[in-house]
């Protein structure tokens, strides 16, 4: 697992693409505010102009590995990506106290990661976290 700053785990990733590009999203996990756990979709944020960083000599993007103290992750269209993941604020996600919640489950079907990730890995995560 692998524990960020921000104060979740992330469980999975995936690789998704639309209309600006390819991306990976993260299922993670973290504390709740109304029940004991949270499963949400996180993603990075734009922190700099990709065209900022190609070299027209090249033909070539020539990104540094950090953009103001923000670890650079990739590129997404016209932005630079990096930093921290962050939860999506579009998102709800979805909170749950017991780990064989089926709605846990339904979620996991609704948000598209049922492929990704099993009930174990979500286990392995919350053990990790050491939410108590």
């Amino acid at each position: 697992m692998n524990t960020t700053k921000t104060g979740f785990n992330i469980v999975a990733e995936r690789k998704v693409s639309g209309t600006v590009g390819t991306w990976t999203e993260y299922l993670v996990v973290s504390r709740g505010s109304d029940q004991r756990y949270l499963l949400a979709t996180a993603t990075y944020l734009g922190i700099g102009f990709a065209n900022d960083y190609f070299n027209l000599d090249k033909e070539t993007y020539e990104l540094p590995s950090s953009i103001n103290n923000q670890t650079v992750a990739g590129i997404l269209g016209e932005w630079v990506i990096g930093g921290e993941a962050c939860i999506n604020a579009d998102e709800l996600g979805f909170e749950f106290t017991r780990l064989d919640d089926q709605e846990m489950h339904h979620w996991l079907t609704k948000s598209g990661w049922i492929d990704n990730v099993n009930v174990d890995a979500v286990r392995a995560a919350t053990a990790e976290f050491d939410i108590t």
